[in-house]
């Protein structure tokens, strides 16, 4: 009898000890998700700070055309100065979803996460933020372009 006793006694330690080790990794690894999540939104936030910078009231602006057409961007990168703004057109005859950034990591751009563009339509931005923006077409990655921003002088 106390063999028994024992032997269930052993079996259930080891069964809370596994127990403890299953609680212990589910609650740090939800913690480390959980940071990586506040640490992005953060990263995130600090974009969208800089990107709601306004533009110096009565500067001259143009307003440059991203033809999406033949399976492509046109012209096939850009290089604008800063607070220009940028129509992009779908011109292709297929349903295109434009994203800023490398596929499966989007960013926002002056507001803009994603943008799902049917043939004929277009949609706008005010090129806010200075620097280098990929943009492609989550659909077909194989759709993509440059966007690069500059401080007019």
């Amino acid at each position: 009898m106390a063999k028994v006793i024992d032997h269930n006694h052993s079996r259930l330690k080891s069964t809370l000890q596994t127990f403890g080790i299953l609680i212990t990794v589910v609650i740090v690894g939800g913690g480390f998700w959980l940071g990586s999540k506040v640490y992005l939104s953060r990263k995130t936030d600090a974009k969208i700070t800089e990107a709601t910078k306004e533009c110096p009231a009565n500067t001259p602006t143009t307003n440059h055309l991203w033809l999406i057409s033949g399976n492509e961007f046109q012209p096939t990168s850009m290089s604008i100065p800063r607070c220009d703004t940028v129509t992009v057109l779908n011109k292709d005859d297929r349903t295109r979803y434009i994203a800023f950034g490398e596929h499966d990591s989007h960013i926002e751009y002056d507001g803009l996460d994603e943008q799902i563009l049917h043939a004929g339509q277009s949609f706008n931005f005010v090129a806010i933020e200075l620097g280098s923006y990929k943009i492609h077409d989550h659909l077909d990655d194989r759709v993509e372009s440059l966007l690069v921003v500059y401080e007019k002088n």
